[in-house]
């Protein structure tokens, strides 16, 4: 924003069109020099660089990328006053001590206000950003099974006001299945709104959850564990999941980047997003030190699943 308006500036000041205005651009810049340049630099470094607050209530992929390391770099630094979120994310603020949430759905906001500036870039910008340690804070002996943990992540929502794109269909879910079962305790993880705070991606119709209890019953839902974990939260039951596991196959969108919060291997599917133009699965690792393999169609995941798990 401040730099369009030094380019405006220097528009009207070098204009060859019109050497004869100079002097009256001069006059110009002097008078108003405050309002264009030094107003915006003041609120820009209140914003930024004074906030000691931090709330927001937009899609769950942004506030784990730009909302959640800026509060976490603030708390680190005895800076954070307060946190606010939509339900059930007082565990991503755990280090918060004085964390509040509001039964809100999810909305459609920018994060040009945080110091990331925007999600979707080749690089990440990691000033002021530091990624909380999910993986060492939510280790846990509660969920162990004898075979290590394996995570399937999945979605069927509406994606841009369209049908879903980023998914696991069907067939690809029971090859997975039946590929991992023998060595991995696979635990499928598919949100709808009723689990977790709802956004603008409606759910759709799918039929994985009748499946896994016709064909896969030793495939454990994150559903049933929060059904049989009373105790705790959808969020929290997801952390300590993946603080225990090593393994985990995701979709594009929060789903992925939830997943790269707790090292280990990622495996994410995107065949469409943002993501794909700035190649930023490149430094998703950045959130935990976990190895990304991006993939874009369902053959590729496959081959990986069995080169990487197996």
């Amino acid at each position: 924003m401040i730099l369009g308006k030094i380019e405006r500036i220097q528009t009207l000041i070098f204009n060859k069109n019109n050497p004869g205005t100079f002097l009256w651009k001069i006059l110009f810049l002097w008078r108003n020099l405050p309002r264009i340049i030094i107003k915006p630099l003041i609120f820009s470094y209140w914003k930024i660089f004074k906030r000691r607050n931090v709330q927001f209530y937009g899609e769950f992929g942004y506030e784990l990328i730009a909302v959640i390391p800026y509060a976490y770099w603030l708390f680190k630094r005895n800076k954070l006053i307060f946190t606010r979120g939509v339900k059930d994310t007082k565990c991503l603020y755990y280090f918060s001590k004085n964390h509040s949430e509001l039964d809100k759905k999810r909305l459609c906001l920018n994060v040009k206000s945080f110091p990331i500036g925007h999600i979707h870039k080749k690089k990440i910008n990691k000033k002021m950003w530091e990624p909380p340690p999910y993986k060492k804070i939510y280790k846990n002996n509660r969920f162990v099974w004898d075979n290590p943990i394996c995570v399937i992540g999945n979605k069927y929502t509406v994606e841009w006001s369209g049908p879903p794109v980023n998914y696991i269909s069907l067939e690809i879910l029971k090859e997975l299945f039946k590929i991992l079962q023998k060595k991995y305790q696979i635990i499928y993880n598919r949100p709808t709104s009723i689990d977790i705070a709802e956004d603008q991606q409606r759910d759709h119709n799918f039929q994985d959850f009748a499946i896994l209890k016709e064909q896969f019953p030793y495939v454990i839902t994150m559903q049933n564990l929060n059904k049989n974990n009373k105790d705790l939260s959808y969020n929290q039951i997801q952390m300590m999941i993946y603080a225990n596991c090593n393994r985990f196959i995701s979709v594009q969108g929060g789903n992925c980047v939830f997943t790269s919060y707790f090292g280990g291997k990622n495996i994410i599917l995107a065949m469409r997003g943002a993501e794909l133009k700035y190649n930023s699965y490149n430094w998703y690792h950045k959130l935990s030190g976990s190895k990304i393999f991006h993939v874009d169609n369902s053959n590729d995941l496959i081959e990986i699943v069995k080169r990487e798990f197996l």
